[in-house]
């Protein structure tokens, strides 16, 4: 969960578009989840975009459907315009085609933009991502740390428990002066509390008093990736 969250950036008064996170709330956060990254080995043609096998890198291959991507769009100091990252639709992969020349073997992302890609040159990045969702949520009578990728529509699943019924997951989003904001373009760090409970009753004391559940309580804060920005 960590990791994941690491990965989220925000740009202060920014745009969707430019914003990773998407809904929070104290047990509950849905955001884009970065799943690779690679660079393009020619110039896209109207709505695809090929990049080089040797600079991906990822946990898994883009999945259709599932994932989508950010284009990375040069700023021109002539007209003004900033340096942006495109959201693409990803609507089918292949394998098939090569890169040009000697760039080697290629993917090649079929998006599902309105009009034309724009003509990024060789080498520009290209990130992957899926929207996923995790809550606190109850399951055959007790609590658990859910996770579920909202991109594909699949149900929730455990990841870790048994926590606690009220304040098993606790998040608290802070600003880069660390108060607390319900402001998603103004979140740099995440505090987060995990607090567990033993699968079933112990005699902690060790005599001969009555059994009980173990509670164990886990705090940390992660800092988003453009937190000092």
């Amino acid at each position: 969960m960590v990791s994941e969250l690491r990965e989220l950036g925000t740009i202060t008064g920014g745009t969707s578009a430019r914003n990773d996170l998407l809904t929070i709330a104290p047990d509950a956060v849905t955001y884009r989840a970065m799943r690779g990254i690679g660079l393009t080995c020619q110039v896209p043609s109207s709505t695809q975009i090929t990049i080089a096998r040797s600079s991906f890198s990822g946990y898994r291959d883009p999945q259709p459907g599932r994932d989508s991507a950010f284009l990375f769009v040069e700023g021109s100091v002539e007209s003004g315009q900033d340096a942006t990252w495109l959201p693409l639709a990803i609507t089918a992969v292949s394998t098939v085609t090569a890169c040009p020349g000697a760039r080697g073997p290629g993917m090649t992302l079929t998006t599902g933009v309105n009009g034309t890609l724009p003509q990024v040159e060789v080498g520009t990045p290209l990130r992957i991502y899926e929207v996923m969702e995790l809550r606190l949520y109850r399951s055959d009578g007790e609590y658990w740390l859910g996770a579920r990728s909202v991109s594909s529509g699949e149900n929730i699943q455990p990841m870790l428990g048994p926590l606690m019924p009220v304040g098993g997951v606790g998040l608290e989003y802070l600003d880069a002066f660390g108060g607390t904001t319900s402001d998603l373009t103004a979140i740099k760090s995440i505090g987060l509390t995990m607090r567990g409970l033993s699968q079933g009753a112990v005699n902690a004391s060790g005599d001969q008093g009555p059994l009980t559940r173990i509670q164990e309580e886990l705090v940390t804060q992660v800092a988003l990736r453009n937190a000092l920005h």
